[in-house]
């Protein structure tokens, strides 16, 4: 420390109290979790109305990342792979669908 500080240093003490952990016998009970008792069902309709929605959805961020490839190729070089990569992976998902 130089001469023009002010400021003095004292020592840090490390203050801590030692916890045990509880035996597993402890008077806390954890809540038991229940399955369900009925499984919801879907019926063919509604599945399907789901499943081209989220088709629509997919094809249109498929078309949204074909236009920022052909910009990003002319404009941004650095993300074409990124681009690409995310193209491949909507295919990929669009295929899965059929």
């Amino acid at each position: 420390m130089d001469g023009a500080s002010k400021h003095q240093e004292t020592p840090c003490q490390l203050v801590y109290k030692d916890v045990k952990p509880k035996a597993a016998n402890s008077s806390i009970k954890t809540p038991k979790k229940e399955s369900p008792k009925e499984v919801a069902t879907i019926d063919a309709q509604t599945q399907e109305q789901r499943d081209g929605k989220r088709k629509q959805i997919l094809m249109n961020e498929l078309d949204l990342e074909q236009k920022a490839l052909s910009i990003a190729k002319s404009q941004q070089p650095s993300d074409v792979l990124l681009h690409e990569k995310n193209i491949e992976l909507l295919k990929k998902e669009i295929n899965a669908l059929k």
